[in-house]
């Protein structure tokens, strides 16, 4: 497997490298203790039977296997249940229960991961584009991974995101040639995430790249989960990318876009197509009350 970045040398100029966050800064992130993971049981459920040792190499190698496993999806908001972002409860339902989640749990586990791994990572969250208006706070979470001296963005829980990483790197690419494309681009003192749609660049979302505090997740956490304004509120919201198809389920409604092309297709589903999909589509793992609950 080859993964390509394109717009990015094998160098770094010194004068590009990313700072490293101050002690205070660090001190007062969002800890993820990573030491009681079960890493075997991670590594299986993304499908790797080795754990690699840190290199941009691995790092693409682990995003694309996670992307591609465990699902994104909102479900336990719709069911009424509460998201519980601690590492044990977000390994119990993204591991071993088969479930998937939003990126408030994706990103703390991968980063656990990787930190298991002998790997530098911690949680940033970024504030996605066009809910300014809505005055949410910074709601969506990336994972942000030093290798020597550069960070990369690997955003795991986006749903429709990038399938590899991206270097801190004003105009740093991956994608294209016919596969959905994604950029970095710096704006004053954040780092903006831009996708490739209908002919331009559309920014997604933005960060300093600086590690989330614990009072800043769980902020960003009740307004996603209660928030009337958030989109996964009173709807349920289900994502999968492959390189060359984005599929959305919104509600009953199955949305299918193709890079390269404006034009989407869309199919409401009565709700045992609905359920069929959620389970073999995501493949979401449901149990009998859950799929009763969600028809």
């Amino acid at each position: 497997m080859s993964f390509t970045w394109q717009g990015v040398g094998s160098e770094r100029p010194d004068d590009a490298a990313e700072p490293t966050p101050p002690r205070d800064a660090a001190a007062s992130a969002l800890d993820v203790d990573a030491s009681a993971l079960d890493v075997d049981a991670v590594l299986r459920r993304i499908g790797i039977t080795h754990p690699p040792a840190p290199s941009a190499e691995a790092l693409a190698l682990l995003q694309r296997a996670w992307v591609g496993a465990i699902p994104f999806e909102n479900l336990d908001v719709v069911l009424g249940r509460p998201i519980r972002l601690g590492l044990p409860a977000i390994e119990d339902k993204l591991v071993h229960r088969g479930r998937g989640g939003y990126c408030l749990e994706h990103v703390p586990l991968f980063v656990a991961l990787l930190r298991a791994l002998g790997w530098e990572a911690h949680q940033a969250l970024a504030s996605m584009t066009g809910l300014e208006t809505q005055h949410a706070p910074p709601t969506h979470a990336t994972a942000i991974v030093r290798l020597g001296g550069e960070q990369w963005m690997a955003d795991v829980g986006f749903g429709g995101g990038p399938l590899l990483p991206l270097p801190l790197r004003d105009g740093a690419e991956v994608g294209g040639d016919g596969t959905w494309a994604h950029r970095l681009v710096r704006r004053g003192d954040r780092w903006q995430q831009q996708t490739w749609r209908k002919g331009g660049w559309t920014p997604t979302h933005a960060t300093t790249a600086e590690p989330a505090t614990a009072p800043a997740i769980a902020e960003a956490n009740r307004w996603v989960s209660t928030d009337p304004a958030s989109l996964f509120v009173g709807r349920a919201v289900l994502m999968r990318v492959t390189e060359h198809e984005r599929t959305v389920l919104v509600d009953r409604e199955l949305r299918v876009a193709r890079p390269g092309t404006a034009e989407e297709t869309r199919r409401t589903l009565d709700p045992d197509e609905r359920i069929t999909e959620i389970v073999e589509g995501f493949g979401v793992a449901l149990d009998d009350d859950e799929r009763a609950a969600l028809r």
